[in-house]
């Protein structure tokens, strides 16, 4: 009798380790699902492939579905394909881990970002298993390359106007410009000055204002908004125009961003039209003819000194 009662509690242990385990098993599937995280082995003493349900369900194949080496290895894109041999080949013969993401083609003919992550397991000097995970990105690099073009068109829309940005950081101390602000002041793409430097490329009497501004916005939150002339580092003297704002962080001003735009051609054309304006000015100021002029609705909005000597 007391042999059946061990058996019957051993079988009863063995029932609740069982149902454990299946609960866990079914919890693990679950969360892979929502996640899109599947599990994947291969066994190097059978040549078998196991993938979790999860694994099967990234890929679109049955539940009972069972790959071989080759035909797992198939479901990605075809130039994608040596990469994960040669990760394999390598995890095998020396057992170094990889970390990749490759694109994968399902059963159904999505094509999918994938993350890959395999390690080896070895036994007696050989290596018996590799295992690892596999999780779909898709969504994830979408979003990376949506952004990585938005930032291009950004680069170039800013290349074309050559419109910059740049940055301090008063924690640091640290000065952040942008590549098109790096191309309008004709330095290496590494460079990285400090506060002083940076300020040191205006023209020596614009420096002052530029402090000035710099200072204002520091200890008032006083926006910037200025044109300066800029002596590259090539000696090109450029008129630029100069935008700021600050960020505060518990009372205190933490930093200082803005745009910074090449507005040298801009500025050659307004002085060009302020000449031009004058000059027309000197002409009608001198004739002797009576010279007026009116919007449409009768508002007079010059006479020259003829006309004015003629009708007050």
């Amino acid at each position: 009798r007391r042999e059946l009662e061990k058996t019957r509690n051993q079988l009863t242990e063995r029932k609740r380790i069982e149902t454990a385990l299946r609960q866990s098993e079914n919890l693990l599937n679950q969360t892979g699902t929502i996640a899109r995280i599947g599990g994947w082995e291969i066994d190097l003493v059978t040549n078998t492939v196991n993938w979790t349900q999860a694994a099967r369900r990234i890929r679109e194949v049955p539940d009972d579905y069972v790959p071989t080496l080759n035909q797992a290895i198939e479901f990605y894109h075809p130039d994608d394909q040596l990469i994960i041999r040669k990760a394999i080949a390598h995890c095998i013969d020396d057992g170094t881990p990889f970390d990749i993401e490759l694109r994968l083609i399902t059963a159904t003919g999505k094509q999918l970002w994938v993350h890959v992550i395999g390690q080896s397991e070895w036994e007696n000097g050989t290596c018996a298993r590799l295992h690892g995970t596999i999780q779909d990105v898709t969504a994830r690099r979408l979003l990376q390359d949506r952004l990585r073009h938005n930032e291009e068109l950004l680069r170039e829309a800013g290349s074309m106007a050559r419109v910059g940005g740049w940055e301090v950081d008063l924690q640091t101390n640290e000065v952040y410009w942008s590549d098109i602000t790096r191309m309008i002041i004709e330095v290496p793409d590494d460079f990285k000055p400090s506060v002083d430097q940076a300020i040191a490329f205006f023209h020596p009497d614009d420096r002052l204002p530029l402090s000035q501004a710099i200072q204002d916005a520091i200890t008032d939150g006083e926006p910037m908004d200025i044109r300066l002339r800029l002596i590259t580092a090539k000696g090109k003297q450029l008129w630029t125009h100069a935008i700021g704002k600050t960020e505060w962080r518990d009372g205190k001003c933490v930093r200082l961003h803005g745009t910074f735009q090449d507005i040298d051609h801009q500025k050659r054309i307004e002085d060009e039209l302020r000449r031009s304006e004058q000059q027309l000015r000197h002409i009608l100021e001198t004739q002797t003819e009576l010279v007026t002029r009116y919007r449409p609705d009768t508002t007079l909005t010059f006479a020259n000194q003829a006309y004015l000597r003629v009708f007050g």
